[in-house]
C-alpha cells in the first residue's frame, strides 16, 4: 500500500512521530544533502532500515543509513573502499 504525505509544513518531530505510527519496515531517503533535505528525519531512525537512494549523489557518511543503492557511477573507485556489493554485479 502506497500512502503520500504532504509533510512540506511539518516539522521534523511531526514527521517522526507519524511515520513511527505507519510501523514502516524500510525508509528511503532520496535527498541526502541536498536542498530541503530533512536529515534529521533519519537520524531519529524512523524505521528498522533506512536506505539512501540516488537523490544525493554519494554516501551520507553517517551510521543511520544503513544501506547505499548505487550504480557503478555512483559506487566508483574513491567510494569503493567504503562500500560491499551485495549481489556480485560488481565483480
Amino acid at each position: 500500500m502506497a500512502i503520500v504525505i504532504d509533510a512540506s509544513a511539518m516539522t521534523d518531530t511531526e514527521i517522526v512521530n507519524l511515520v513511527r505510527g505507519l510501523s514502516l519496515d524500510i525508509a528511503v531517503d532520496l535527498k541526502g544533502f541536498t536542498s530541503d533535505a530533512r536529515p534529521d528525519i533519519f537520524l531519529d531512525r524512523i524505521a528498522p532500515l533506512q536506505v539512501s537512494f540516488v537523490g544525493y549523489p554519494g554516501t551520507w557518511g553517517a551510521a543511520c543509513m544503513d544501506y547505499l543503492i548505487a550504480d557503478r557511477v555512483l559506487a566508483n573507485p574513491v567510494i569503493e573502499k567504503f562500500t560491499v556489493d551485495v549481489d556480485g554485479a560488481g565483480e
